[in-house]
C-alpha cells in the first residue's frame, strides 16, 4: 500500500505523527489509532474522540501547503444553516504547531473509500447467499444476485450525481472531483462499537526511519520515528461485513473547489414532453 516519502517531512512539510499520540484542540482531545491514507499535501488518521465512543478521520495538512480554496469552502459550508446531506460532517477544525511549522487540522466524519466499498458491496453477491430464484442460467439465485449488485451500483451512482448537484447548488465548483475525494457513509465504524474498536486497534505495519548518512541525524526532529502503513479498509469490510455501509456518497475533499457565487444555482425549469 502507498506510503508517503520521508522527504516530505521537512520544515514546511508534513507533521510527524506517531500511533497513540493525543492531539488536543480547544474543544476536544483525540487519540491517533491508525493511518487512513496519504494525500498530495496531507496525511489522514483514524482517531478516537476521547471522552466519547466516537471515531473520526483527522486530516493534517502540510505546513505550507493548505489546498487552494479550502478555507473559503469550509467557511462557506460553516455558514450554511443546514449543510447538504452529501457533504462530509466536519466536527472540528484548528491549527497545530509542530517541528515543521503550523498545520491545518480538520476532524471529520469517517467514510469508506468508494472503490473498496464497491468491491465488497457488489462483488460479494453470490448465488448461494441470494434468495432462491431460478434465473435464465438455471442456477438458483443467479438473477437475484446480479439484480442486487446492479441495484447497489445504480444507487451509488445516483447518490454521486445528487452530491455533485448539491455542491453546485451551494455555489461550489470542485475542479478535481474523482473517486479519491468521495466516500460512502460508514455509520457502524463511526459509532465506535466495541466490535469495531477491537478491529481498528490491531497493530499496523510500520517501517523504522533510519538515516543512512549520519549527518542527517541533525534533521531527525522533523521526521517521525517510523512510517505507518495505511489501514486496509478492504480487509475491514471483508471481515466485518458491508452491513454497516449505506450507498450514500459524501464529498470530503474540497481542496481545489473555489466559491463561484454567493447564492444557489437557479433550478432549471422542468420541461414536459
Amino acid at each position: 500500500m502507498p506510503c508517503e516519502s520521508i522527504a516530505k517531512y521537512r520544515p514546511g512539510g508534513l507533521h510527524p505523527v506517531t500511533l497513540g499520540t493525543i492531539i488536543c484542540s480547544p474543544t476536544a482531545r483525540y487519540r491517533v489509532v491508525q493511518k487512513l491514507g496519504v494525500g498530495g499535501f496531507s496525511t489522514v488518521w483514524l482517531v478516537e474522540i476521547l471522552g466519547t465512543p466516537g471515531i473520526a478521520a483527522m486530516r493534517i495538512s502540510s505546513a505550507q501547503s493548505t489546498p487552494p480554496g479550502q478555507d473559503d469552502v469550509l467557511r462557506h459550508i460553516a455558514m450554511m444553516e443546514s449543510p447538504p446531506a452529501h457533504f462530509v460532517a466536519i466536527f472540528d477544525r484548528f491549527k497545530m504547531e509542530g517541528p515543521n511549522g503550523t498545520h491545518e487540522v480538520i476532524v471529520m466524519e469517517i467514510l469508506a473509500p468508494v472503490t473498496a466499498a464497491l468491491y465488497w458491496m457488489t462483488g460479494c453477491f453470490r448465488p448461494s447467499s441470494a434468495v432462491p430464484n431460478a434465473g435464465s442460467s438455471g442456477m438458483p439465485g443467479a438473477t437475484q444476485g446480479r439484480t442486487s449488485a446492479a441495484a447497489t451500483r445504480k444507487a451509488i451512482t445516483r447518490s454521486l450525481v445528487e452530491a455533485v448537484s448539491e455542491m453546485h447548488a451551494a455555489g461550489i465548483v470542485h475542479g478535481d472531483l474523482h473517486m479519491c475525494n468521495v466516500g460512502l457513509e460508514l455509520a457502524g465504524l463511526a459509532s465506535g462499537s466495541d466490535r469495531n474498536k477491537r478491529y481498528i486497534k490491531r497493530t499496523p505495519e510500520t517501517t523504522v526511519v533510519l538515516p543512512l548518512d549520519p549527518i542527517l541525524e541533525a534533521y531527525s526532529s522533523h521526521w517521525p520515528p517510523y512510517i505507518v502503513e495505511p489501514w486496509n479498509f478492504s480487509s475491514y469490510l471483508r471481515d466485518l461485513g458491508t452491513d454497516q455501509l449505506t450507498p450514500v456518497v459524501k464529498i470530503f475533499d474540497f481542496g481545489s473547489g473555489p466559491i463561484a457565487w454567493n447564492g444557489p444555482i437557479p433550478r432549471p425549469a422542468s420541461s414536459t414532453r
